[in-house]
């Protein structure tokens, strides 16, 4: 591994400690509402999965996207997660 790619990989799991810490303090601060219990399951699902956990993680009105790229412009590597209010996901 190269100095860019171990910066990267620093970055980008800094990234997932980030969303995750900030969606767990909006879920203390503003309750738990469904579409933040999603948001949070669906980056800890994402975060277990060793080729999502390779991503750049960002979240944008509770959806959680994912980025090839830790800069914006985002690169979209695969597709994004909304949560419903009725607990599923859209993709």
């Amino acid at each position: 591994m190269n100095v860019n790619e171990e910066i990267r990989s620093a970055v980008v799991e800094a990234q997932w400690i980030d969303r995750r810490r900030t969606w767990e303090d909006n879920l203390e601060r503003l309750g738990p509402e469904v579409w933040r219990l999603g948001t949070i399951a669906v980056l800890e699902a994402a975060h277990a999965h060793p080729l999502l956990r390779q991503l750049y993680p960002y979240t944008s009105h509770c959806h959680v996207h994912f980025s090839s790229t830790t800069r914006f412009p985002y690169e979209v590597a695969v597709p994004f997660v909304i949560p419903l209010p009725d607990g599923r996901f859209r993709v």
